[in-house]
């Protein structure tokens, strides 16, 4: 059974967009995302939004998010990310931004920071999804339920990580995530033993998508969510592969998870 799946904007780091988009369509995939680095990358190449369009359109692909700024909620005036991010939504929008706030915020901040992005992607019917991690400024799901409940409106929602919900312990608080929150998924294992320096693991250890995925599959379809699924698998060993191999090795990996925890619930990918 065929399955949508997104290809992270983090996977493939090797290859330029054109590469990268030409393998993920040649693995399978059905979505790409891409990230701001990425984003200057090809417009100093000359590549601006018409020819991202041809790219996506050559290669089958729907571009579904972007991996915005590490900080978000800074305060004070737009910065030039912002205004990157802006574009980007304005150009190929609708998208998911994913929300990862890395610099030093307040609780109070993130809120602020939150509620005024609800507003921009709203007006180009778009996503935030927020994404919590144990080094970021929203450490665990309860934090990011609590930031998400001071926001009104359906422009803002949750993107789970499988690696971010093994490494903070929130299995247990999944079934507290209100249905049609949840923006989409990424899809990844950790390694049996956590590193000492998690965000060290995380970008470069992780492992494709396996038992712990299928558990979050079959968990977030047991409790009636929906998500868009991606995978996301940072991993210096996938980086030493010939790409298009990379590829291959994550599609196969995140359908065969889709295809045993959806499908084993009696719902079609």
């Amino acid at each position: 059974m065929a399955f949508g799946v997104t290809l992270s904007a983090m996977n493939l780091p090797l290859l330029n967009f054109q590469q990268r988009c030409e393998a993920a369509a040649a693995a399978g995939f059905t979505g790409i995302g891409i990230s701001l680095r990425q984003w200057l990358t090809e417009r100093h190449r000359g590549a601006g939004a018409r020819t991202i369009k041809a790219i996506l359109a050559e290669n089958g692909l729907a571009l579904t998010e972007i991996e915005g700024p590490w900080d978000w909620a800074h305060q004070g005036d737009m910065n030039e990310e912002d205004a990157l991010m802006l574009e980007l939504l304005d150009a190929f929008g609708p998208l998911q931004v994913t929300a990862v706030q890395l610099a030093p915020a307040t609780g109070r901040g993130i809120r602020a920071g939150l509620r005024r992005w609800a507003t921009l992607v709203q007006e180009r019917n778009s996503v935030f999804a927020l994404e919590f991690m144990p080094f970021g400024q929203v450490p665990n799901l309860r934090c990011a339920l609590d930031v998400l409940d001071a926001v009104d409106g359906g422009s803002v929602g949750l993107l789970l990580d499988t690696w971010h919900v093994e490494r903070t312990g929130a299995w247990s608080e999944i079934h507290n995530i209100p249905i049609g929150s949840i923006c989409s998924v990424q899809l990844c294992d950790t390694q049996e033993q956590a590193a000492a320096d998690l965000r060290w693991e995380a970008r470069h250890h992780r492992k494709l998508p396996g038992e712990q995925s299928r558990q979050l599959v079959e968990t977030l379809d047991r409790l009636g969510h929906e998500p868009r699924y991606a995978v996301e698998v940072w991993s210096d060993d996938l980086n030493d592969l010939d790409q298009r191999e990379a590829a291959q090795q994550l599609y196969a990996a995140a359908t065969d998870v889709l295809g045993r925890g959806l499908v084993s619930q009696g719902r079609p990918g």
